[in-house]
């Protein structure tokens, strides 16, 4: 209900009672998170992994504690450590591990993590698009564009992944292809795929060629 202090109250009362295991000092974690005090939300994470190390969600509840604080070496140390300690660790502690680094702007370092984190769970595509953005802001565009092809193969979400193609092949001035990909992403239902191939359109019209220009605003309103 929103009601942390209580919650605190009756956690802390069934540990006084004896109920000494790792549900009730997540749940303390979780509260005294939520709450902002982070020296206690620490102390209970650690003594929910201490009574369970394959807790992950306490591991995350304590890698975020560091982060709340700023300190993201410590939350980068705590996710490494989980993965020694637990076979549970799975492709999200490669994905957070990814966003710690990224805020350091260790971009290499945060670009491996991603890697690494595709290659246990190659369905996520927001994970597949945030790496593809990551490959565009160091100028490698053709590894972010393997990377969305790559994700086809899975049949998740391939409207997003057509469209980011588009844009990648928008800003490379490589309007055929680009109009190709945003068109695909129409036809599955995506606005953005519409509003890509306006653009591609726009820029014909621009350029002074009105009869291409026209022939892609049929291909939308038709869907062709």
């Amino acid at each position: 209900a929103g009601d942390c202090g209580l919650a605190i109250t009756m956690y802390g009362r069934a540990v006084e009672l004896g109920e000494d295991n790792d549900h009730i000092h997540y749940a303390l974690g979780e509260s005294y998170l939520k709450m902002r005090d982070f020296a206690l939300a620490q102390r209970h994470f650690e003594r929910a992994l201490y009574l369970n190390p394959d807790r992950m969600d306490a591991w995350f509840g304590l890698a975020e504690t560091y982060e709340r604080l700023g300190d993201y070496e410590m939350a980068i140390k705590t996710l490494k450590k989980a993965m020694d300690e637990t076979a549970l660790a799975g492709a999200d502690v490669h994905f957070t591990l990814s966003y710690y680094y990224s805020k350091l702007d260790s971009t290499k370092k945060s670009t491996v993590e991603m890697e690494n984190g595709l290659l246990m769970d190659p369905e996520n595509v927001q994970a597949r698009r945030y790496l593809a953005q990551v490959y565009l802001k160091t100028d490698a565009p053709w590894m972010a564009v393997f990377t969305l092809q790559e994700g086809f193969r899975y049949k998740k979400d391939v409207d997003a992944l057509h469209v980011d193609l588009g844009q990648i092949y928008f800003d490379q001035k490589r309007y055929d292809e680009a109009l190709e990909e945003f068109m695909t992403a129409w036809k599955l239902g995506n606005s953005q795929g519409r509003v890509g191939a306006e653009n591609v359109g726009n820029i014909w019209y621009n350029a002074g060629d009105e009869q291409q220009a026209n022939t892609v605003y049929k291909r939308i309103l038709e869907k062709n």
